[in-house]
């Protein structure tokens, strides 16, 4: 399972090896793959492949990467294709997965603090703002960590051989301007924080703009909302017990080093 594709940092900070990263790299990746006899491969790309999303996009949709990360994206795609069938592998899947929100192991170690859903939320927390240097009118769209984890667990499950295919993941459409102002909200009632918003564009109109519209192969209930996310990364940012889902089943197990507990803990 290949996550290690090119970022927008590595476009700013170091071109070669982000264009390294989408040719080369990727025929080291298969060579060794051969070199131990594994057959199924799964890349994570970007839905920004495609282009423009003036109409609905599905997994055959024609793409037409209009940016750096984009095109780069999109070589490795097609190297990975490429040395798929040079290998004959059983499954080579590409997911093309838009905005991607989740918990970082470690929240104070961040090695993409500049995506969205971070930033917003830090410059919130540490500055008591958010600047927008857009209309904020443009939709940005969110899936999370747990949506592509049963889509993966959806995939390697699935006894068919399926060769090479291309899956598109939608997601949650909401406006740039609306993703901060459900940041703000959440902070000043959950947490006492506030905040202001600065707009640099604030009177482009909102109909300039349309939603994302993919229709996905996959039909995944997401259960773990925008909202959630912004409570429990603000918790745990600030140091407080991260918010329990009420309507879930925990488990509390006490003794877990003991000579028992641990083999309740393994079970």
């Amino acid at each position: 399972i290949h996550c290690a594709g090119i970022t927008n940092e590595e476009i700013e900070n170091n071109k070669e090896i982000a264009i390294y990263k989408s040719s080369t790299f990727i025929d080291y990746i298969f060579k060794k793959m051969n070199e131990f006899e594994c057959k199924n491969f799964i890349y994570f790309s970007s839905i920004h492949v495609y282009g423009d999303f003036i109409n609905e996009i599905k997994d055959e949709s024609f793409s037409n990467p209009k940016s750096e990360y984009a095109l780069l994206h999109y070589i490795s795609e097609k190297n990975i294709l490429f040395n798929s069938k040079k290998y004959d592998t059983d499954n080579t899947i590409i997911l093309r997965i838009p905005t991607v929100y989740s918990i970082p192991k470690s929240i104070r170690k961040i090695n993409r603090s500049k995506i969205i859903q971070f930033s917003f939320l830090i410059s919130l927390i540490e500055n008591s703002t958010i600047k927008i240097n857009s209309s904020g009118k443009q939709f940005i769209l969110f899936t999370n960590d747990r949506v592509i984890s049963e889509i993966i667990e959806n995939i390697i499950t699935n006894k068919n051989k399926l060769k090479s295919k291309i899956y598109s993941v939608s997601g949650e459409n909401i406006r740039l301007i609306d993703f901060a102002k459900k940041c703000r909200k959440i902070l000043k009632q959950q947490f006492k924080i506030n905040s202001k918003i600065f707009i640099k564009e604030p009177n482009i109109p909102s109909s300039n703009f349309k939603k994302i519209k993919i229709k996905s192969s996959f039909k995944i209930q997401n259960n773990y909302s925008v909202d959630e996310y912004i409570y429990d990364f603000t918790s745990k940012y600030l140091g407080n017990k991260t918010h329990v889902n009420k309507n879930s089943n925990h488990i509390l197990l006490t003794g877990a080093t003991g000579f028992i507990g641990k083999y309740v803990l393994d079970e």
